[in-house]
């Protein structure tokens, strides 16, 4: 039958290769950027509205968050032949982007901050010794295509210091005489803060082994950390950082065969556990 997508007929070339090609496959996410900055929008309908619009749809005094990026359904896998192995689920996160200027006496711009909230959803990645193989052999690949594309930094400080040119005292005086004018009648200086808060439910790390002679079981290691939020309060005086984490534990699984579910191991599979009713910050 005539493949009719791109995957059928990748998967339909992988079955007639021997020995079996390995491929890495990203695929690319769906990309929404909208702007919800309907405070401008209603202000020019401000006196004839004949109705009364609640707060929460629309406020005159509240600067509100007008950019939106949306993210959809990036995920990632591997092809070993017919097999295919997970690398990244599915994965989506929305960004909240907003700008609050301030105005002086003067009606100049005299601060303006930037606030960012990123929400994720869960994030589960998978990994085995065929897929760290895999993308190994890919990075060396690549980093040798690049060894050849891009030019040796001798030969760039060579072709950088040929076309090097000295300038005259009368020249130099006259460029710091610019220098110290545009310093000091420069416009002012706009205060600029930034704010980002960027929350994950939960993140999951599995990692497999190959059964061996000595260990004819499969084994599964998995990390496991839940309600991660970071935020980043930048000032001119000081930057802050925040890292809070509620509960993180990494757990052992073993299972005789593929076709058979995975089993806690030794000790209810735990290898470590940390929790805290208030969160762990650093």
């Amino acid at each position: 039958s005539t493949p009719h997508s791109m995957e059928e007929g990748l998967r339909a070339g992988l079955r007639q290769l021997s020995p079996p090609l390995q491929v890495a496959v990203v695929r690319l996410p769906s990309v929404i950027l909208r702007c919800d900055n309907h405070k401008q929008a209603g202000q020019l309908f401000n006196e004839p509205l004949p109705i009364r619009l609640p707060p929460a749809m629309w406020n005159t005094e509240k600067d509100n968050f007008p950019w939106t990026l949306t993210v959809s359904d990036l995920h990632c896998y591997t092809l070993h032949g017919s097999n295919r192995l997970p690398l990244l689920k599915p994965v989506s996160f929305n960004c909240t982007m907003g700008t609050a200027p301030k105005m002086s006496d003067r009606q100049v711009l005299s601060s303006l901050a930037l606030c960012v909230h990123l929400d994720t959803t869960p994030v589960s990645i998978k990994i085995s010794g065929d897929q760290v193989s895999l993308i190994v052999n890919l990075l060396v690949a690549q980093l040798r295509v690049l060894n050849v594309l891009i030019p040796t930094a001798d030969a760039t400080s060579n072709a950088d210091s040929s076309s090097l040119k000295l300038l005259s005292s009368d020249e130099s005086s006259n460029f710091s005489q610019s220098t110290d004018i545009a310093r000091s009648g420069g416009p002012v200086k706009v205060k600029l803060t930034g704010w980002l808060q960027w929350t994950l439910a939960r993140t999951t790390l599995s990692m497999y082994n190959r059964p061996s002679r000595t260990s004819p079981n499969e084994l599964k290691l998995t990390l496991d950390v839940e309600d991660v939020i970071l935020s980043l309060d930048a000032e001119r005086v000081y930057h802050k950082v925040k890292f809070k984490v509620a509960t993180a534990s990494v757990c052992h699984y073993i299972r005789t065969s593929a076709k058979e579910e995975w089993k806690k191991g030794e000790f209810q599979g735990l290898v470590m556990r940390g929790y805290d009713p208030d969160g762990f910050t650093m």
